[in-house]
């Protein structure tokens, strides 16, 4: 299978976990102090203030305030707007912190892939909201990468094309840009060398596959497959015809060569 040349818009998959509630996070009030003192979450998180102190604390926001919170209580508030909240206690001068609420937020992709590949992206945003995709097109420019509706927890995942950098865009702000690693394509020759037909890759791509293949009426037939070794190097017995070999990494093409006629 082609790969959608660079800038198209790619299909993206919704993740369906099990649990239908966004994720929580805990501040503890200890030592007239709140810990930690500056957390990030994501729009449509609870946070759960816990006091572990000798002495009573309150917490109070822009929004928001939990009234008395006696040793060993806790106070519970859903955060939905994304930006910077400022809480205090007002019982104790100076204890005051700090959430960053994020509209949403994207993992960094784990491993590498080539330059026409798809990868998989993970992260969160408020339950059930519109997630747009973009991918850094460079010079501060971001392009459309896939869409994509966020589960009832808040989690999303997406395959789309390879490119050195991501963010996710809700209708309320985008998360944090994530980068990931783009490796440049491979070229690829076919050659004749003593009765062998050899693959030979620039930059050496070690554990690729070489799909080698031969010309039959209007199309191209496979004859062999063999995985490129630590040199990026493969070869099979040599045969007649119109022949090419194609570098394939699951089902994404990467690389062909030139065509190379045997007789």
């Amino acid at each position: 299978m082609r790969l959608a040349g660079a800038g198209a818009i790619v299909a993206v998959a919704l993740a369906l976990p099990a649990a239908a509630h966004a994720e929580e996070a805990q501040v503890d009030m200890f030592a007239t102090a709140f810990n930690p003192a500056k957390l990030t979450v994501v729009a449509g998180d609870t946070v759960t203030w816990r006091n572990g102190d000798i002495v009573v604390h309150d917490v109070k926001g822009p929004a928001f305030t939990s009234g008395v919170i006696e040793r060993f209580g806790s106070f519970s508030q859903r955060i939905d707007t994304p930006g910077p909240v400022s809480y205090l206690c007002t019982l104790h001068l100076g204890m005051s912190a700090q959430l960053e609420v994020l509209a949403a937020k994207l993992d960094a992709p784990a491993g590498a892939a080539y330059a026409g590949e798809t990868i998989e992206l993970k992260g969160r945003s408020a339950p059930g909201a519109a997630v747009t995709l973009e991918r850094d097109a460079g010079g501060g420019v971001w392009q459309p990468a896939g869409t994509v509706t966020a589960a009832f927890s808040g989690a999303f995942k997406a395959s789309v094309e390879a490119a050195a950098g991501y963010r996710a865009r809700t209708a309320t702000g985008e998360s944090p840009a994530v980068t990931a690693t783009v490796l440049k394509l491979p070229k690829v020759k076919l050659s004749a060398v003593k009765g062998r037909l050899k693959a030979t890759t620039t930059p050496a791509a070690k554990g690729l596959t070489a799909r080698f293949e031969e010309r039959k009426g209007s199309g191209w037939r496979k004859f062999a497959t063999k995985k490129l070794d630590s040199a990026g190097r493969a070869s099979v017995a040599e045969r007649e015809g119109k022949l090419r070999v194609v570098l394939t990494r699951g089902k994404a093409e990467l690389a062909t060569s030139k065509t190379l006629v045997m007789r």
